[in-house]
């Protein structure tokens, strides 16, 4: 991401990167108040934030209506059931390449409806020798918010340790909502 935020943006440049990223997420979407970090600057933290209006975010099927979250969903367990079928592990574990040394943070907020409510999965928060991982769901008022957060470490780990990496990677898969259920309240 440095590589593609490290040039200077022309007004022309911000309005189509503003307009393709408004619609990209949810159809009839226009973008707005677009906000990108200087890819030149290596301590600056990659952010890119914007603001999305009159999008069609809401599908209706079968009388229910339903949010989608366009955010990543994190899915370890194939994984881990790959590396329970291989016990005993015989190597060490490089951490580095479970999830990289990196933090990711996501965060959705929209605005519903007056009258509106939202069924809202549990949080989700694991931490461990491997990573660090918490989803959390709210809503307050009218606005709903979703937060992902994932962070990797570097490391070895012994082999002894691959029962507590899929007891994470189990933690982390237990957040998998990928939409919303939204209730009209009468």
């Amino acid at each position: 991401m440095r590589q593609a935020y490290s040039r200077t943006f022309t007004a022309e440049d911000v309005r189509k990167i503003t307009q393709s990223i408004g619609s990209a997420f949810f159809p009839g979407g226009t973008g707005d108040s677009l906000q990108v970090f200087n890819g030149r600057d290596l301590r600056a933290p990659v952010r890119v934030g914007w603001l999305t209006r009159n999008a069609r975010a809401v599908s209706h099927s079968g009388g229910t209506d339903i949010l989608t979250l366009p955010l990543p969903v994190f899915e370890f367990s194939r994984i881990a059931d790959e590396l329970e079928a291989a016990k005993p592990r015989r190597f060490p574990i490089d951490v580095a390449d479970i999830v990289g040394p990196v933090e990711r943070l996501s965060t959705f907020r929209v605005t519903i409806p007056e009258g509106w409510q939202a069924r809202l999965p549990p949080n989700v928060s694991a931490r461990s020798a491997f990573g660090e991982y918490s989803a959390e769901y709210s809503q307050s008022g009218r606005e709903i918010r979703v937060t992902r957060r994932i962070a990797g470490w570097r490391g070895v780990q012994p082999p002894e340790r691959v029962d507590e990496l899929i007891e994470w990677m189990r933690a982390v898969s237990k957040d998998d909502a990928k939409f919303l259920v939204l209730d009209k309240q009468h």
